[in-house]
């Protein structure tokens, strides 16, 4: 692990390298603020469940962040893996229906406070605040692209 980070945090990177692992899931802590999905997106993290033609990915941007930031978007995309991993009923209406994504965001951020607290790593204030902005703006887009596709449905 070429950082130095705690005990707990290394505990649970490994944890979750492992259990990467044996779900044929590619594991990564890119060295850059954002990472892009498969489909070209640029974001904070990811993950993206194997098919048969290719692994799966989990993969998370950690420079120039400050530990507890990145942890908590790692924890995030690792809620989401074990979501596809135990066929959560949210996370699996989800790939079918995408304007459950807010929803989806909202049980996934608490699943991440939830990992985090059971790997004994902290949890701040600032970082329940930037959680808490996180899932604002979830929601906020989420109802501008309602209002884009009622308006759009309206016209035709």
């Amino acid at each position: 692990m070429g950082r130095k980070y705690s005990k707990n945090v290394q505990k649970l990177i490994r944890k979750i390298k492992y259990q990467c692992k044996l779900l044929d899931v590619e594991f990564s802590l890119a060295n850059s603020y954002s990472v892009y999905t498969k489909e070209g997106s640029s974001c904070y993290g990811f993950f993206s469940p194997p098919t048969a033609l290719r692994r799966g990915t989990l993969r998370v941007g950690i420079a120039d962040k400050p530990l507890e930031e990145w942890v908590l978007t790692l924890a995030h995309e690792y809620a989401h893996m074990m979501q596809w991993f135990n066929e959560d009923k949210l996370f699996m209406d989800y790939e079918k229906d995408d304007s459950l994504y807010y929803e989806l965001e909202i049980k996934t951020e608490k699943q991440a406070f939830v990992i985090l607290k059971e790997s004994g790593i902290r949890i701040s204030e600032s970082l329940k605040t930037r959680s808490r902005k996180y899932i604002r703006s979830v929601r906020e887009n989420y109802l501008m692209t309602k209002k884009k596709s009622k308006r759009s449905s309206k016209k035709s």
